[in-house]
């Protein structure tokens, strides 16, 4: 079974590499994002990626999360287009009354994303949900998460490393989301 999660964050909320990595480090502890070679911190986050991936280290491991990112076009919005994987998530927010609009970024986490890739990949969604206005979708229950309920997505983070190790307690956040 496959299960896949997406963020659509506002166009113009989109943040830099650093900005991404500003909001991890004042609310999470040990997860850093990789800047690949020949990007700066100030390059949109969108280019800072390698392949289908977010490079980050995480406990002191390099981590490759499945993500990819798509600039969302007018096709891509009307929610009767069920053309492509973003369909789900666009179908979600507009029955929840959540804007969406052409240009918008959508990123999608899933696929071979395994256990260990979900904890850092979930951080990095509340981080765009917190400080960016990113709405992250579960396509498989039709919950939105909004800043709000970045608790919930710290949480489901934790959750998701728990399964690796059963060492859940190792992994909670410090500052405001811990």
């Amino acid at each position: 079974m496959s299960i896949d999660y997406y963020a659509i964050v506002p166009a113009d909320r989109w943040p830099s590499f650093g900005s991404v990595q500003a909001t991890l480090d004042e609310n999470t502890a040990g997860v850093r994002l990789r800047i690949p070679d020949g990007l700066t911190a100030e390059d949109a986050f969108a280019t800072a990626r390698s392949g289908n991936g977010v490079d980050v280290v995480c406990a002191g491991l390099s981590v490759s999360i499945t993500m990819t990112f798509q600039q969302l076009t007018a096709d891509d919005v009307d929610a009767d287009n069920d053309h492509d994987d973003a369909h789900e998530a666009i179908v979600v927010l507009v029955e929840q009354g959540i804007p969406v609009q052409a240009g918008d970024v959508l990123i999608w986490m899933g696929g071979g994303t395994s256990a260990f890739d979900w904890h850092p990949g979930f951080l990095i969604f509340a981080a765009l949900a917190d400080s960016f206005g990113a709405t992250v979708v579960d396509p498989q229950t039709g919950q939105a998460y909004r800043k709000q309920d970045v608790a919930a997505l710290v949480d489901i983070a934790a959750d998701m490393r728990t399964e690796l190790d059963g060492n859940r307690h190792l992994y909670r956040v410090a500052g405001p989301w811990g």
